[in-house]
């Protein structure tokens, strides 16, 4: 992971590639649902960008890691965290976690 102090007060954000992300969430136990991820143009805010929105599920039951039902583990809180500080940019696409 690189840190990336171009991020001004949020210098706690990191940087991570696709690939990293992937191995990532493999480890805490989830992954990326392709049937339900979809690319999009973020055009809300004043700055515009191409956007694919995650879909993440756990790998054992397929809930969705925000379903009520889902587990609220230490690997919940760590994906939380992941979610939360981590910026992941592959192709020109910011992926929305």
């Amino acid at each position: 992971m690189l840190e990336n102090q171009s991020y001004g007060k949020y210098s706690q954000i990191t940087e991570m590639s696709k690939d990293e992300l992937l191995s990532t969430l493999d480890n805490l136990g989830y992954k990326i649902n392709k049937a339900d991820t979809f690319n999009y143009f973020n055009s809300a805010n004043e700055i515009h960008y191409k956007a694919k929105s995650c879909y993440i599920v756990e790998k054992d039951t397929g809930l969705s890691f925000a379903n009520i039902a889902a587990r609220r583990d230490n690997n919940f809180g760590a994906l939380q965290n992941l979610r939360y500080w981590v910026d992941v940019k592959h192709r020109g696409i910011v992926w929305e976690l």
